[in-house]
């Protein structure tokens, strides 16, 4: 759980936070999800104050934002929140003040970064336009609907939310990548991460086994990495063959400063028999799991010498397997096992004869999407362009199987 705070009492703030409370948490989303636009609101309450704009007052009196200071908080959200800070910091010198927003987690978060803070523009102009326009829709239910103010109220708020949707970066265009391991990269990453393998990158025999076993998990799962750090041993159903991804927050197991958590829906993912055996080894060999664990952990993966494993040491492996093995992609990542496991899954359902739609389904299903979501089509380009591909050589030969020559 995480809050936004006036660092100068400590007290949290009651706006920021009951919308948070009320229209991000209702919707069930992931807590990374929250503070990003707990993060986008703290810029807004930093910039509103290095301006001298009471919006809470400008509500009560009808009004809002004018177009130079939309366009003035738009052109801001391009910089760090570190920099904001220094700026209200030097106009509180002058002023004495010493009011500070600040974003407070029960648990500490780590800073956000200048690559960060560029990356998530759009996304906090977006968060912010959205703010705004809940915080006035719900300042407009203290004035009557035919009251001049409500009217005066209602026609800023929708002139605020245009002007700001007007100015929200669009999504870049995916490039034209595809985005998933060749099947001869995946099986010279198998190769790899064979334990036993003179390739295999790590020394130590537990980090070996670990890591193979890391590995089958993202690419035959398909897991994201927040889901995958916080599996536990008991979420794994030995009968049924599942592994139960669930979203869990502040429980008192969870030690690391960054904690991990599920951002797609919760559900069971099915586990293959040898990826069953290879997980029991792994917890029931000696000198493997038990031996590295200590006794109250209960997380399935954990660091050498104790301890769940880690964001950080989950980049760590990542980034020694690219750069000893340079024929592997530069973006080796979670991100892409992922995407190599549903390129797993099309050649699985172009081999049973699946209908487009029901292939769709089924991938919703077992990535833990909503029963609408467009993910399916984004998750499988790799496959489209191979069957595209093929499909436009196939129309050549015939045609050149029809073409007379001529010529002898």
């Amino acid at each position: 759980m995480v809050a936004l705070v006036d660092t100068a009492t400590g007290t949290p703030l009651i706006e920021p936070n009951l919308y948070a409370l009320k229209s991000l948490r209702s919707k069930a989303l992931a807590v990374n999800t929250i503070e990003a636009h707990l993060r986008a609101i703290m810029m807004l309450e930093l910039l509103l104050q290095l301006r001298n704009i009471d919006l809470g007052a400008r509500l009560r009196a009808g009004k809002l934002l004018h177009l130079f200071e939309v366009e003035s908080i738009v052109d801001n959200c391009k910089e760090n929140i570190s920099r904001i800070v220094e700026l209200l910091n030097l106009k509180n010198i002058g002023s004495k003040s010493k009011k500070i927003i600040s974003l407070s987690p029960f648990k500490a978060l780590p800073p956000i970064s200048n690559s960060s803070a560029v990356s998530s523009y759009r996304d906090r102009v977006a968060y912010i336009r959205d703010y705004i326009n809940d915080r006035a829709l719900r300042a407009l239910v203290l004035f009557e609907r035919n009251d001049e103010q409500y009217l005066r109220l209602e026609a800023a708020r929708v002139q605020t939310f245009d002007m700001f949707d007007a100015r929200v970066p669009s999504r870049r265009k995916p490039a034209d990548e595809l985005k998933s391991l060749s099947e001869k990269q995946i099986h010279q990453l198998w190769k790899v991460i064979d334990p036993c393998s003179d390739e295999n990158p790590f020394k130590d025999e537990f980090v070996r086994y670990r890591n193979s076993l890391l590995i089958q998990w993202f690419i035959l799962l398909g897991l994201r990495r927040g889901e995958f750090l916080g599996i536990r041993v008991k979420d794994i159903n030995w009968q049924e063959k599942t592994v139960k991804v669930v979203r869990r927050q502040d429980t008192k197991e969870e030690k690391r400063s960054l904690e991990p958590s599920a951002k797609t829906y919760p559900g069971d993912v099915p586990i293959s028999d040898d990826l069953l055996t290879a997980t029991h080894e792994y917890l029931t060999e000696e000198n493997l799991r038990p031996s590295q664990a200590n006794d109250d952990d209960v997380f399935l993966f954990v660091a050498r010498g104790g301890g769940a494993l880690t964001f950080s040491g989950l980049q760590h492996i990542f980034r020694t397997i690219r750069e000893k093995n340079p024929e592997l992609p530069r973006k080796l990542s979670p991100q892409l096992c992922r995407h190599t496991c549903n390129y797993i899954l099309s050649i699985g359902f172009d081999k049973e004869g699946v209908t487009a739609t029901e292939e769709a389904q089924r991938r919703r299903v077992l990535m833990r999407w909503s029963p609408t979501s467009e993910m399916p089509d984004y998750y499988n380009r790799r496959r489209i362009k191979e069957k595209a591909h093929t499909s436009a050589r196939r129309a050549q030969i015939e045609q050149y199987a029809k073409r007379q020559r001529k010529c002898t």
